[in-house]
């Protein structure tokens, strides 16, 4: 017996991962992400932990938006969400 909701818990944990590996990449890479932003280390830092908070801020609100409309949307807009976060990094030049 296959269980349906297999698919969307494999791309959950996935996002975790992608969450993790964006924090830890970012905190690899503080000091070129100084010279490049114009910086100090206090502001990348900020942007680190904006990220976190922003997760926990929109957990709250997506659940309760995903049990009234479904899970797949906010599944899919997350993922988006975290494209457009990381693609933007590449070509910021300031905060």
């Amino acid at each position: 017996m296959k269980n349906r909701y297999f698919p969307t818990a494999v791309g959950l944990y996935f996002n975790y991962f992608v969450h993790g590996m964006g924090v830890i990449l970012m905190s690899l890479n503080m000091s070129s992400l100084e010279q490049q932003w114009h910086t100090s280390a206090a502001g990348v830092s900020i942007v680190i932990s904006s990220l976190g908070i922003g997760r926990l801020s929109v957990l709250l609100i997506a659940g309760m938006l995903s049990d009234r409309f479904g899970r797949r949307p906010f599944i899919i807009l997350g993922i988006a969400c975290y494209l457009i976060f990381f693609i933007g990094i590449l070509y910021a030049q300031t905060i």
